[in-house]
């Protein structure tokens, strides 16, 4: 399931690129992806699966900025047209 996984990742990023104006990561990871491989909610899947942070809550910043209902719906039509790209 990692190609499909990781095929799935790319749709994600570009289309939350598309969608939202939240920034990339710099401080974790490479470009906004960081591979992990000890988590058994992603390891062990039988379908593509990616885990999505969208920001940080102990950043005053962030944890405004997702508690906006434009915001919240930004992220919500991105992961919409992620997940309609992938499956299309």
């Amino acid at each position: 399931m990692i190609k499909p996984s990781v095929r799935f990742g790319h749709d994600v990023h570009l289309a939350m690129r598309r969608h939202t104006r939240i920034m990339i990561s710099d401080y974790y990871g490479y470009d906004g992806y960081f591979f992990r491989n000890d988590l058994a909610g992603l390891n062990l899947t039988t379908m593509p699966k990616v885990l999505i942070e969208c920001g940080n809550m102990n950043n005053r910043t962030d944890a405004r900025m997702l508690s906006s209902r434009k915001v919240q719906r930004a992220i919500a039509r991105g992961l919409e047209a992620a997940i309609i790209r992938f499956l299309g």
